[in-house]
C-alpha cells in the first residue's frame, strides 16, 4: 500500500527569491551601515558521530551545530566610514603596533542584523547574528581607471555564535531559530 505525502507543489508558487537589496547593521557601529552587494546566508553543518562495529562503522547524528563564517561584500561609503569602522574594530581586537592604537575596552562581541528586501523594496526577512566579531577585512581596490560612477566594494568576514531568521509576512513576523 502506497502512502501519499502532503507536499505542496513548487509550481504553485510563481514568486521565487531574488537577491535585490540587503543592509547589514551592527550594534555599536550605529553611525554606519553596510549596503551589501554579495551577502550569502551562511550554511549550517551538524556534526557526525560514528558507532564502531566489527564490520562497517555506523554514522550517527551528532549534536553540535557548526555555522559557516559570514562573508559579505559591501559598498564603501565616500569617506570610508563603514570600511574604517571594521578596520578599527579589528585593530582594537588585535595587539596594536602603537600605543595610540590600543583601545581600553574594544568591542569584542556584538550583535548584527542583515535586513533583506524584495524587488519592491519591502523588508521580508531579518537575519540576526549573535555574538559577532570580524576576522578579516578585504582589500580596498582603488584605481584611477574607473569611471566616475563605479562604486567601490570591500569584503568582510565575520564569525558568530549563531543566527536567527525572522521572516516578515503580511506585517507579521515569524521566527526561525538555529540555536
Amino acid at each position: 500500500m502506497s502512502r501519499k505525502l502532503p507536499f505542496k507543489k513548487d509550481t504553485d508558487t510563481l514568486n521565487y527569491l531574488s537577491s535585490t537589496r540587503a543592509v547589514l547593521q551592527i550594534v555599536g557601529l550605529e553611525s554606519v551601515s553596510f549596503t551589501c552587494t554579495d551577502y550569502p546566508i551562511p550554511g549550517l553543518n551538524l556534526s557526525r558521530a560514528t558507532q564502531a562495529t566489527p564490520f562497517t562503522d555506523i554514522p550517527l547524528r551528532g549534536d553540535k551545530l557548526q555555522f559557516s563564517p559570514m562573508t559579505i561584500s559591501f559598498l564603501v561609503s565616500a569617506k570610508l566610514e563603514n570600511w574604517r569602522a571594521i578596520y578599527e574594530w579589528l585593530i582594537g581586537l588585535s595587539v596594536p603596533n602603537h600605543p595610540r592604537q590600543f583601545c581600553d575596552k574594544p568591542m569584542e562581541y556584538t550583535d548584527a542584523v542583515l535586513h533583506l528586501y524584495t524587488a519592491q523594496n519591502n523588508k521580508f526577512a531579518e537575519i540576526a547574528y549573535k555574538h559577532i566579531w570580524p576576522t578579516s577585512l578585504g582589500d580596498l581596490d582603488l584605481t584611477t581607471q574607473q569611471s566616475q560612477n563605479d562604486e567601490i566594494a570591500a569584503t568582510a568576514t565575520f564569525e558568530y555564535q549563531y543566527y536567527e531568521i525572522n521572516f516578515v509576512e503580511d506585517n507579521k513576523a515569524s521566527r526561525v531559530e538555529s540555536e
